[in-house]
């Protein structure tokens, strides 16, 4: 009996190590920060031990907490265990002055149907969802359950705010690397309770609106966030406060609270209404002067803004907040950054206070921005006669894709007084330093709702690459006729020429979807390279090592005829033998919106910017919803000279055709 020889282990049959595995951590935490949302983390920490540190690092750094007995109870989840302690980084309170009660009056009428209304079940979950009782009580609850308002308030609230101080104090020690407190309005579809046996509850079946009085509401930032504050040795150095309600409850704060804002840094506040705002603000221009080594400072008045009784309420706002009364004072030693959102400034006294608190921090302030404050010509002079040093200067007036665009290295030169005044800034408060583009990371598709425009220059080619990359394909309907090509194309590839639903632009610009059963079946594909050279397969790289997946290779209905033809009739593949035309044929499923892109965006931005004619040539650009995609009547209609795409890298789909000879 002959013994057999051990197996020989070949160099290429032992599995490499994937590239990715090798990255610094450092690396992954940037791409988990920048362009993973919470539930890719998640599902990446799950898949591989490697991404189990890095992922922790993205997926805790913001610990929420509120009144809500989930909230409480991950937030002590989560300090028990030290290595996600560790990861920690913000501390959100999500405020919610509402309660059980809003529910009191909830009733069924006399016509209403048992199956439609059926309060009971839904009575006894709200009931057992909070730690904490509000303050506050809908007037329907204090009329009919006076006794168990009372209640409320002198057995329940005192007891549950004893016991839980302590515990939250010994919690924010366990995360070491705390920094930063939020105080904001908690977002309706937060979930505040699930349970299995029914369904969960959010936030905005509470949020009725019912006008809480200010002392009712934030409750979680006066109670427990700025005790916290100011305990000895505490690490806060940032603060974002935003009031619950229409109307401020910055009148709550005491002296004490002086202490708590000592340490910080930076400070970020938005202000609701309140009668007599020039009073109210008082205390909170004596808490903010305590931060003596403030770097950072944002207002926003958003909420204020829609409900002043007085067109002055703005005005007296900022002598409250910055005591400009006078002839102004240095406030902040280190102020370098200041921002203001919401904060009218047009009439000639509020010009004056601003130039007064600007010119008081001249000598740090290094960035100045200001959103939707209708800054006008009179505050820019004003500004550039200190003169300044600053660093950026950002001016966002107007939201309208009308508005001009000032160049923000001229006006910077002028406030800075080393260059003059930029001829297109004008007497109105219609123009900005950029163009607006919705958060990418909050919004993603918003900005291609956005660029449904009749001006093709509003976002850059990286723009609307970073805006696309992130819009999933399924979401269908949006894109017309007059799209870019360049955008057509992107989105092609975007839906990864799934055929199996293809769709057919008609007539109207709206679309339909093909039956699946009747879509091309796609077996293969064609790669071939620049240099001549084709392969077939379902990945390029497994034969051409320098495949670049370029926006160039849009597939259109030409690649369809080709892929159909025997492989030896394919052509070359070279520039001349592409047909601009065959946009008309039928395409992939796309995400349908207008991009508002053209492949020479960047240099028409500047034109389009410098020369308000332009907007004149919208009627021209804009297609109506009735005509068909023609890519060389799209070119046509361009401003500036288009070159034609080239292929460079070709993918074509080899359909199946089932049986035929």
């Amino acid at each position: 009996m002959s013994s057999s020889s051990p197996p020989t282990i070949k160099v290429e049959d032992v599995p490499r190590r994937p590239p990715v595995l090798g990255l610094p951590v450092e690396i992954v935490h940037l791409i988990a920060d920048r362009y993973l949302s919470s539930l890719d983390c998640k599902s990446l920490r799950l898949s591989c031990r490697f991404f189990d540190a890095p992922m922790v690092h993205s997926i805790f750094r913001r610990v929420i907490i509120s009144k809500s007995l989930l909230d409480r109870d991950n937030f002590f989840s989560i300090a028990g265990k030290p290595h996600l302690a560790a990861a920690a980084r913000e501390l959100i309170w999500y405020e919610l002055a509402e309660d059980e009660t809003v529910f009191i009056d909830l009733k069924p009428g006399a016509k209403a149907e048992e199956h439609l209304v059926n309060l009971p079940p839904l009575s006894k979950p709200v009931t057992t969802v909070f730690w904490w009782p509000s303050q506050g009580s809908s007037k329907a609850y204090r009329k009919e359950s006076p006794e168990d308002y009372i209640e409320k308030l002198s057995l329940s609230r005192k007891p549950a705010l004893k016991a839980f101080l302590p515990r939250f104090f010994i919690a924010l020690d366990a995360m070491p690397n705390v920094h930063t407190f939020v105080s904001c309005p908690m977002p309706g579809d937060h979930t505040v309770q699930k349970d299995r046996e029914s369904y969960p509850l959010t936030a905005q079946l509470y949020q009725r609106g019912l006008g809480w009085k200010p002392e009712h509401t934030n409750d979680g930032f006066f109670y427990f966030l700025l005790p916290a504050m100011r305990r000895p040795g505490a690490k806060i150095e940032r603060l974002a406060y935003a009031d619950e309600g229409m109307k401020s409850s910055v009148s709550r704060l005491r002296a004490s609270d002086l202490l708590s804002f000592m340490s910080l840094t930076h400070i970020d506040v938005c202000l609701g209404h309140g009668e007599g705002e020039e009073h109210e603000l008082d205390d909170l221009h004596a808490c903010l002067r305590a931060a003596q080594n403030l770097v950072d400072l944002r207002f926003c008045a958003e909420k204020t803004q829609k409900r002043v009784p007085r067109p002055a309420a703005a005005q007296e706002a900022l002598k409250s907040l910055f005591r400009t009364g006078g002839g102004g004072e240095q406030m902040w030693p280190h102020l370098r950054r200041l921002e203001f959102t919401e904060f009218g400034v047009a009439t000639r006294g509020r010009v004056r206070d601003m130039v007064k608190i600007v010119k008081a921090h001249a000598s740090t302030l290094r960035h100045l921005s200001f959103h939707q404050c209708e800054v006008n010509r009179r505050l820019i002079e004003g500004m550039a006669e200190i003169p300044l040093q600053l660093d950026s200067l950002q001016v966002v007036n107007k939201s309208s894709l009308s508005a001009r665009i000032v160049p923000k290295s001229e006006l910077l030169a002028y406030v800075n007084g080393t260059g003059p005044r930029p001829s297109i800034l004008g007497k109105d408060t219609s123009w900005n330093t950029e163009i607006m583009i919705f958060d990418l990371q909050h919004m993603p598709t918003a900005a291609l709702y956005d660029a449904s425009t009749p001006r093709e220059t509003v976002y850059s080619k990286e723009d609307m690459a970073d805006v696309l990359d992130q819009h999933h394909p399924d979401n269908r309907g949006m894109i017309r006729a007059y799209q870019s090509l360049w955008a057509k194309e992107k989105l092609a590839k975007l839906s990864k020429l799934n055929l199996a639903k293809a769709t057919n632009v008609v007539a109207g610009g709206s679309s339909h979807f093909a039956d699946a059963t009747e879509s091309p079946n796609i077996s293969k594909w064609l790669f071939r390279h620049p240099n001549g050279q084709e392969a077939v397969g379902d990945e390029p790289l497994d034969f051409f090592s320098d495949w670049e997946d370029s926006c160039d290779e849009g597939y259109t209905g030409a690649d369809e005829e080709i892929a159909d033809a025997p492989a030896e009739d394919h052509d070359d593949g070279s520039p001349d033998d592409w047909d601009g035309s065959a946009g008309e044929e039928e395409e992939p499923e796309v995400d349908q919106t207008d991009a508002a892109v053209d492949s020479e965006g960047n240099e028409k931005m500047a034109d389009a910017d410098q020369n308000d004619s332009d907007e004149g040539d919208a009627d021209e650009r804009d297609q109506s919803d009735d005509s068909e995609f023609e890519a060389e009547n799209l070119i046509a209609r361009m401003e500036a000279p288009v070159a034609m795409l080239q292929r460079r890298y070709l993918a074509i789909p080899l359909i199946d055709v089932g049986g035929a000879d």
